[in-house]
């Protein structure tokens, strides 16, 4: 693990692989999750994400039921959604964190603590305020670097499913929950790459796809299809986020990836697509305002924002400089994705800070792995 923690996953692909496509298969399947594919000293994530590229997930009737089903638990637990507030203000006193103030609304007291599972510098700049922390955590959090990508997606209604040329010869492709599509080497992949570091995108961009009602039909009408298109983008185009808001470049984007995924699907064309709707990196950031620059891990997966240093080393417990505040977010570890897990630690440690009982079992995995000493 130690020799593999030093490779950048380019490194990893050409030391391990000899077909082009492969490659380029398994690079787009390590960075699609963060990675850099020309970053070491993160290398131990490189076993994780092809287990995890392997063992996808859909969420029955939609992913948005897994919001709701812990929306209900969390109101049957006692809890309280305020919406459609913003938040003004962590409340601080005497370095103690006091409760929350929401914009154009109540200042709500924390009895125990303030749990934040936003981004460190919206956290501690924005809301906590640099005259209540040391001169060295701000220009620590200052420093906090985004992800150089987000994701633009193209989200389709479509009158059939799509009929890939592949699957002629292997009718399994058919039934495949995640397509990479547009890379014919681990070259093309990193031309999209440096392509997005210089802040463009044109159609040469490859992408994931995946068409959930493949396996969830609950997802469209009897017979008809959802799909949607994921591929990276720059954030800022051309040095200007305000391109990615204009209707009809947003169109023409999206129109010149669905012809891009007809040349491996031909049947999806323009009296197939129903409809569509297109979310870009600017949207994203506009609509979840801990996705700052469209990021989808709170931060980039760098190896000195990782482990113990992620966030930095005064919150990477879950903890803060701040008493009774508390960090439970992907800036935090162990990352982004539908992980739970940064939450759960969090929660871990409000109990263990204030004497709290819990109320849930530590998984046997976890009680396995401690007993064999791995931590």
């Amino acid at each position: 693990m130690n020799e593999l923690q030093a490779k950048s996953p380019k490194q990893f692909v050409d030391d391990m692989f000899e077909n082009d496509k492969v490659k380029a298969l398994i690079l787009y399947i390590l960075c699609m999750w963060g990675m850099d594919p020309v970053q070491g000293g993160v290398g131990y994530l490189i076993p994780l994400y092809i287990n995890r590229a392997s063992n996808y997930r859909l969420v029955i009737h939609g992913s948005h039921v897994l919001t709701a089903a812990l929306t209900r638990d969390f109101m049957q637990h006692g809890g309280k959604i305020y919406s459609p507030y913003g938040i003004e203000r962590i409340g601080i006193e005497d370095g103690r964190a006091t409760g929350v103030q929401l914009s154009g609304g109540p200042f709500l007291e924390a009895k125990v603590g303030v749990i934040s599972t936003i981004d460190p510098r919206q956290t501690f700049l924005n809301l906590v305020g640099e005259k209540h922390l040391d001169e060295d955590f701000v220009e620590s959090t200052k420093g906090w670097l985004w992800e150089h990508w987000g994701l633009l997606g193209i989200h389709l209604c479509l009158l059939e499913a799509p009929q890939f040329n592949s699957a002629k010869n292997n009718p399994d492709v058919a039934k495949a929950l995640i397509h990479v599509l547009g890379y014919e080497s681990a070259d093309d992949f990193i031309s999209h790459q440096e392509m997005i570091a210089a802040g463009n995108f044109d159609d040469r961009a490859g992408f994931n796809c995946c068409f959930p009602t493949i396996h969830d039909p609950s997802q469209a009408p009897v017979n008809k299809h959802t799909g949607i298109i994921s591929c990276m983008a720059p954030f800022n185009l051309n040095g200007n986020d305000g391109q990615w808001v204009k209707y009809k470049f947003k169109e023409e984007i999206a129109w010149k990836l669905i012809d891009k995924l007809a040349k491996y699907a031909p049947n999806i064309t323009e009296k197939v697509v129903r409809d569509l709707y297109v979310s870009t990196p600017k949207d994203i950031a506009n609509k979840f305002l801990d996705m700052v620059m469209g990021s989808i891990k709170q931060g980039q997966y760098h190896p000195l924002q990782m482990g113990y240093l992620r966030p930095n080393e005064y919150c990477s417990t879950h903890r803060s400089p701040i008493k009774n505040l508390y960090m439970g977010g992907a800036c935090t570890y162990p990352g982004g994705t539908v992980l739970l897990g940064s939450g759960y630690l969090a929660a871990d440690a409000v109990c263990e800070e204030n004497g709290l009982k819990k109320w849930w079992q530590e998984p046997d995995y976890v009680k396995a792995a401690r007993q064999k000493g791995y931590f």
